[in-house]
């Protein structure tokens, strides 16, 4: 998919669930790391405690993204090299 087809789409991003985990599955296939980023993908979507939140983005009620953020953060390393505080 080109970029500038987004412009004319409304894109929706929510945190992934049981639903979006077969049609996830189906877009990240091909990536090299593809076992392991499902698996953190599933982590997310079934799992509350996770240090990890899943997301999709979503064109049409497809996925046309999955990523993953987590809140386990090296504060002081980040602190230490970046101007956090500006």
């Amino acid at each position: 998919m080109h970029r500038d087809s987004l412009y004319n789409q409304d894109m929706h991003v929510h945190r992934i669930n049981q639903v979006d985990l077969d049609e996830a599955r189906e877009l990240i296939c091909d990536l090299d790391e593809s076992d392991t980023f499902y698996k953190s993908l599933y982590d997310c979507s079934m799992n509350p405690a996770s240090t990890d939140f899943g997301f999709v983005a979503k064109i049409m009620d497809q996925i046309v993204g999955c990523f993953i953020l987590s809140k386990d953060v090296n504060l002081d390393y980040y602190t230490s090299h970046f101007h956090v505080q500006d």
